[in-house]
């Protein structure tokens, strides 16, 4: 026999005010153990025909089902206060995840509820109390708890952050720097390009924002190193660009950027003639035959 199935069945309020009124406050706490819901109605009902409140509390405790949730709370605070209504759910009941995100985060924290208190995302109290694993990614990085954030798969930073920038460099997580630097909003932060460019990660700067190392002494060599010459040219550094091995790749881009740069003898020594001809350099086109 499954009685709270059956009771479950009757679902019938007004069934249980009858049972109430006869059986009178002595068996009522058994009506309730036996799988009737308790609310906050039948709560009222009770009060109001004098049940002695130590008989209403125990109805309550005894209780295997509550309906309303919103209402049950608000009329058991009504009734006890809040504090101590909470007090007495938590410690003579237990109350499913709807009944407990109707608590207060004073009530939980008494408790030590810490799940109720992640759901209701009361992070400045598990911080103040250290349960730091149960905290928001983002609240972790607001703490600056950089380890358990990085940890959980958090990417996010501040580039102006200094302290993140040097935990990660610590760490040599570099990944996730090129993972913000790859963020259109944060590939030109001065902040962070300084910092990409001061611990030599050229190839993640290179790969998303190429132009940013023509701004370092360090990023002009490491272009000249990989013969990123195309990237010296857009920035206009002509004169540190090798021009016989850039034209050298026999691409248009670089004769493009020969001309504008006026590299008339380079592109004599490489035999580039037809760009010389159609910029009426015909002295340079004669002599491109005879090298």
């Amino acid at each position: 026999m499954n009685r709270i199935e059956m009771i479950k069945a009757v679902g019938d309020q007004g069934h249980v005010l009858a049972l109430l009124v006869h059986c009178g406050p002595q068996k009522a706490k058994e009506l309730f153990a036996d799988g009737y819901a308790i609310t906050a109605k039948l709560l009222d009902v009770m009060h109001c025909m004098d049940f002695p409140q130590d008989v209403i509390l125990s109805c309550v405790s005894k209780a295997k089902r509550y309906v309303d949730v919103e209402s049950f709370y608000n009329w058991l605070c009504a009734y006890l206060g809040q504090d101590e209504a909470e007090d007495f759910l938590l410690e003579n009941t237990k109350p499913d995840d709807n009944l407990l995100q109707k608590f207060s985060c004073a009530g939980l924290e008494r408790h030590q509820c810490w799940d109720a208190l992640q759901k209701k995302r009361a992070d400045d109290i598990l911080f103040r109390n250290q349960i730091y694993e149960k905290m928001s990614l983002h609240s972790l990085y607001t703490h600056k708890l950089y380890e358990l954030y990085f940890k959980r798969g958090g990417v996010e930073i501040n580039p102006n952050d200094t302290p993140a920038l040097d935990y990660l460099s610590k760490k040599q997580k570099w990944d996730v720097l090129h993972k913000n630097l790859q963020d259109p909003k944060k590939k030109n932060n001065r902040t962070l390009l300084d910092f990409m460019v001061k611990n030599k990660q050229f190839d993640s700067v290179l790969a998303v924002n190429p132009s940013a190392l023509t701004r370092y002494k360090e990023g002009i060599a490491f272009l000249q190193n990989k013969k990123q010459y195309s990237v010296l040219a857009a920035a206009q550094l002509y004169d540190q660009i090798d021009w016989d091995a850039y034209l050298k790749e026999n691409s248009r881009q670089s004769v493009i950027d020969a001309v504008a740069a006026k590299q008339w003898n380079a592109l004599v020594r490489n035999k580039k003639r037809w760009a010389l001809l159609k910029n009426l350099r015909i002295k340079q086109f004669f002599e491109s035959f005879r090298k």
